[in-house]
């Protein structure tokens, strides 16, 4: 499975009230307002990428598509698979292709890495995205702007898209962090991570 990183630029919002629990514990005190979602690009179409050493790659529209309509893929904090933010079959992870690239919407899980991952993002600590995949089908493409061909990924079977990365790969794109008054939800590891493009919003 190949990762897929990319680096966010942070936008924080206000800090939510905190809600303490029957007991009063303040380890146990959870923000108001939960669930909290967040949506975003986990990967753009037609951006090129340096992803090893005079390696170019580049995603073409549709390369999910198959795996969309196949694949039951999870969302997790920081490629950790015991830090499960959602998934597809259970309806707390929604994935879809549109012109940009793929758009994800995830139901974080009121848990304390969940906690985590949101203070992270306010602190401007975390300000990475990234997916993993095995690449299925791809072609190479000669464009006089790199001093290699590009490898073109068409088809690719999604594993997961992780929201949150500790060593991003890019500082293009934003992470805007904000309330909102009912949250909602739309419906092999390399030695050389592979990075793409990508933005998230975080609604708390």
């Amino acid at each position: 499975m190949l990762n897929r990183v990319s680096s966010l630029g942070v936008n924080v919002g206000p800090t939510p009230e905190v809600a303490p629990t029957p007991t009063g514990s303040a380890e146990q005190a959870w923000p108001v307002g939960l669930p909290r979602t967040a949506s975003g690009y986990a990967a753009r179409f037609g951006i090129t990428s340096e992803v090893a050493p005079g390696y170019f790659e580049r995603i073409a529209p549709g390369a999910f598509t198959e795996s969309l309509l196949r694949d039951d893929i999870r969302a997790l904090f920081n490629h950790e698979h015991t830090l499960l933010l959602g998934r597809t079959s259970s309806g707390t992870l929604q994935l879809r292709e549109d012109a940009q690239g793929l758009h994800y919407t995830v139901e974080l899980p009121p848990c304390s890495y969940s906690k985590d991952l949101v203070a992270l993002v306010q602190r401007g600590d975390l300000t990475g995205c990234s997916f993993g995949m095995d690449i299925l089908e791809e072609t190479l493409e000669d464009d006089p702007a790199y001093p290699s061909p590009i490898h073109v990924v068409r088809r690719v079977k999604l594993y997961e898209v992780t929201i949150g990365c500790t060593f991003p790969a890019y500082e293009a794109t934003s992470v805007e962090v904000r309330k909102a008054p009912t949250p909602t939800l739309e419906q092999a590891l390399v030695t050389a991570p592979r990075r793409k493009m990508a933005q998230a919003w975080f609604s708390l």
